[in-house]
């Protein structure tokens, strides 16, 4: 085989992507569970514990809590986990349901939420900015026509999540699905990779007292 730049053989450049490629589709074609696909050496190439939220594997709960597990199939479905509030969630169609990854004891609090009438297709937190006074965290959700803001707040007294309020806070996607969401846990910006190729920058503002208020602008 013909040399590649670098001097190294074409044959041997492709071998490792070529491997990638088959563990992806056999794992598409297995029920694994997250703390197996996640377990240093499962794969050739192996997740970061550096950068991000670093969520322990002995922190993730086998199984799913009674009032996921038991909603009817067949429907849209998209789920992830939250590390920043120790949360899993998934959705069914546009409701949004969470709950703490590290209850063991086999009834999790769920929080079902049903803030959008669209499809939900992402999901993420974010600090709030300064002026979002009563919010521990902003909901990040993304359906096929819009990305919204959602206040989630704990309970004063320990870790209990409360239902999450949906604000004025909201973007049209321009028909763009967005199929990941950043952010930056110390300013709380929040950046949108859409299908298209494109990164976008969700940049909201408030000059009410009020921020769950009529915002300003949201661009």
């Amino acid at each position: 085989a013909a040399g590649a730049p670098g001097g190294a053989p074409a044959d041997a450049q492709l071998a490792l992507p070529a491997r990638l490629v088959e563990e992806a589709l056999a794992q598409d074609d297995t029920g694994l569970r997250l703390d197996e696909v996640c377990a240093p050496g499962a794969g050739s190439a192996d997740y970061s514990s550096e950068a991000g939220p670093h969520v322990g594997l002995s922190q993730v709960v086998r199984g799913l809590p009674a009032a996921v597990s038991e909603r009817p199939q067949g429907t849209f479905m998209r789920q992830g986990l939250l590390p920043e509030i120790q949360r899993m969630w998934r959705s069914f169609e546009s409701t949004f349901v969470l709950w703490r990854y590290t209850d063991a004891s086999g009834d999790a609090e769920v929080v079902e939420y049903q803030g959008v009438t669209q499809q939900i297709v992402n999901a993420a937190v974010a600090r709030p900015k300064n002026f979002s006074a009563g919010a521990d965290f902003f909901l990040i959700l993304a359906t096929p026509v819009e990305v919204s803001l959602h206040a989630l707040s704990f309970s004063p007294a320990g870790d209990r999540l409360l239902p999450p309020e949906r604000t004025q806070h909201a973007v049209a996607t321009d028909d763009v699905v967005v199929s990941a969401i950043a952010t930056d846990e110390r300013t709380g910006r929040i950046f949108l990779g859409g299908k298209d190729g494109c990164i976008s920058e969700l940049q909201y503002f408030d000059d009410e007292a009020s921020w769950l208020g009529r915002p300003r602008k949201c661009r």
